[in-house]
Parts: structure tokens; C-alpha cells; sequence
């Protein structure tokens, strides 16, 4: 089974782009911080295609608390020194936003799914993170994928 929960926040405002046939796609990069007190927080770009994305560009922003359910992508790519390199994302299926960068205080979550409609949603449970922003990584140099990932 390949599936992926991270709970964390934003670390800038999310990203869209469009496929060449049109289709919305919005990447953002989600901070995960660590269980030790002094630990870096883990970084994850996420990926959201169709609905999901439209939501995600509308809602999300830098500091946006976020739970984030999806499926782990592997990829290779050359890199714009001509070496082999490999981007790992996170291709996201449900997001619920945790809290929102206004006013910063934990408010009622909101459940998006990209499953069809009809099919079953787990509520996950809301874990206690503090509001502790993170500076983003530099991602400059992975590419788009403009390719369908299914």
C-alpha cells in the first residue's frame, strides 16, 4: 500500500501551473516538525491535481496548518547541472485545513477529497502541532512534471 499522512505547515504561498492540456496543477512545500525539541522540521512538496488543486491555490498560504493524505511519487530527472537527480512528492488525495494563516488559531478543520464522490472518508484525528513557522527549501532546481501521474 503506498500511502503517505503528514501533518505540518506551509512553508510559502502554493504554487499552479497548467498541464499542456489545460489541467490546473498546484505544488507546495509542507514542513513536518520533528518529534526531538531542536530537531530541522522534515520538508514535503506535495502535489494536487484537478478539484483539489483549485481548492488548494484558493485556500492554502504560507504559514497554512495542514493535514495532507496521498500517495508517495518517485521520480528521476536531469537537473539543470546535467546530473541524474530524484524528486520525491507527495501526490495528495484529501487535505484538511488544520488552521489558516489569518488570525492563526486552530478553527474548525475542513475536509477536501479528491476521491469520487461516494466513496468513503476517514476523518483523521487533529494531532497538537504548535504554530511555528518554518522557512521553505530551495527547490529551484526540480523541474515541473508535466506528465500524468495516476
Amino acid at each position: 500500500m503506498n500511502k503517505m499522512q503528514i501533518t505540518g505547515h506551509l512553508g510559502k504561498d502554493p504554487e499552479s501551473r497548467y498541464t499542456p492540456d489545460g489541467k490546473q496543477v498546484v505544488t507546495a512545500s509542507v514542513a513536518v516538525k520533528a518529534r526531538k525539541k531542536d530537531a530541522k522540521p522534515d520538508w514535503f512538496r506535495v502535489v494536487f491535481y484537478d478539484k483539489l488543486a483549485e481548492i488548494a491555490i484558493q485556500y492554502l498560504k504560507k504559514g497554512t496548518h495542514v493535514f495532507i493524505e496521498g500517495r508517495l511519487d518517485v521520480r528521476k530527472y536531469t537537473g539543470s547541472d546535467q546530473t541524474e537527480k530524484t524528486a520525491v512528492e507527495i501526490v495528495a488525495r484529501e487535505m484538511e485545513m488544520l488552521s489558516s494563516k489569518q488570525g492563526g488559531n486552530e478553527s474548525q478543520p475542513a475536509t477536501v477529497s479528491a476521491a469520487p464522490q461516494g466513496a468513503p472518508q476517514g476523518a483523521p484525528r487533529k494531532p497538537a502541532l504548535s504554530e511555528e513557522r518554518f522557512a521553505p527549501p530551495d527547490d529551484d532546481d526540480i523541474p515541473f512534471y508535466y506528465g500524468h501521474v495516476g
